[in-house]
């Protein structure tokens, strides 16, 4: 029997983490199962209330089209670069400038706004208010 207090080898808490996340896919897709079951069910409940007498035995199963992909949430992406077509001929920092101009604040005394418009919306109107029924 091993001893518990003394640390595992990084190559076995590896394997352990890659045994857990197996597991857990494993559970979700039994539940998936489960769900689809259900669902297969009452489908099937469905449509014997329109057609009684029909042999759902004849009905062959669709392929689902999203399986075939081959794509999972832990694949990596490959190390090719991109083809240049995606590939931008600028970074966005090379399109940026500095601003040009006096600062606003800074501005002739006599060309300083006085007064200042303030608008207030009237009351029970509003752009995002939705008509009533």
């Amino acid at each position: 029997m091993s001893d518990p207090t003394k640390p595992l080898p990084h190559a076995v808490t590896g394997l352990i983490e890659k045994r857990r996340e197996i597991a857990g896919q494993i559970e979700d897709l039994q539940r998936q199962m489960r769900e689809a079951v259900c669902n297969l069910d009452h489908v099937e409940a469905a449509i014997r209330l329109f057609k009684p007498d029909i042999d759902l035995d004849e009905i062959m199963p669709r392929p689902d089209e999203a399986g075939d992909q081959g794509v999972t949430a832990n694949t990596v992406p490959t190390s090719e670069a991109p083809p240049p077509a995606v590939v931008p001929y600028n970074v966005p920092f090379t399109s940026i400038r500095a601003a040009e101009g006096s600062h606003p604040s800074v501005q002739f005394f006599l060309l300083q706004k006085e007064y200042a418009t303030v608008s207030f919306p009237v009351l029970g109107s509003s752009a995002n208010t939705v008509p009533p029924r």
